[in-house]
């Protein structure tokens, strides 16, 4: 009996051990399960993360070159504006240098009909010499304010060269300015000062 009870013990702890691996085994089998089904759910959240970290970085390219492209056509307007700015300019030199020489033709003209009667006078012999010398020296004060064609060439070049020179400048500070804020390039700087 003491054989009996010995082997059923050990039977029994046979059995516990039994029943203690099969448990083990549904506990393993149970957590491989889980594990499995997690790794399932878990591709195609990552494949959906991989795709929409994919379609964000093609929007952000896309938002970049729309940008970009907006940038660029801003540049090309600017460059327009600018070149018509440059246009209107040179029409403007060039109304202000008709102008000048019109007002300094008008001025000789006026010499010319102020000194007209003058110079009648001066034919007039007997006339004394000291109201000739006065009349002679009027003449003359008259005609100093007179510009000959070469004077008021040489006079108008001048004035308008200053006045390109002044806008000149201001253009080219501008568009110093809008290569320092990034607007345009350098070489787009060069092209509009040609």
């Amino acid at each position: 009996m003491g054989n009996n009870a010995s082997a059923e013990k050990e039977r029994l702890e046979l059995e516990k051990k039994k029943i203690d691996l099969n448990e083990k085994e549904r506990q393993l089998i149970a957590e491989n399960s889980k594990k499995k089904m997690e790794l399932e759910d878990e591709a195609p959240r990552k494949r959906d993360i991989d795709l929409r970290t994919e379609e964000s970085k093609r929007n952000y390219e896309l938002q970049r070159r729309k940008a970009d492209i907006e940038h660029q056509h801003k540049i090309a307007e600017l460059i327009a504006q600018m070149k018509q700015t440059k246009l209107q300019t040179g029409k403007e030199l060039v109304f202000t240098y008709m102008k000048t020489i019109n007002m300094i033709i008008d001025q000789n003209s006026n010499i010319f009909r102020s000194s007209e009667p003058l110079l009648n006078q001066l034919k007039d012999e007997r006339l004394p010499e000291p109201i000739k010398n006065t009349i002679q020296n009027a003449i003359n004060k008259a005609f100093m304010g007179y510009m000959n064609t070469q004077e008021l060439l040489d006079y108008t070049k001048h004035q308008v060269n200053d006045l390109q020179l002044k806008q000149d400048d201001e253009f080219t500070r501008l568009l110093g300015f809008a290569v320092d804020q990034e607007l345009i390039t350098e070489k787009n700087k060069l092209y509009l000062l040609e």
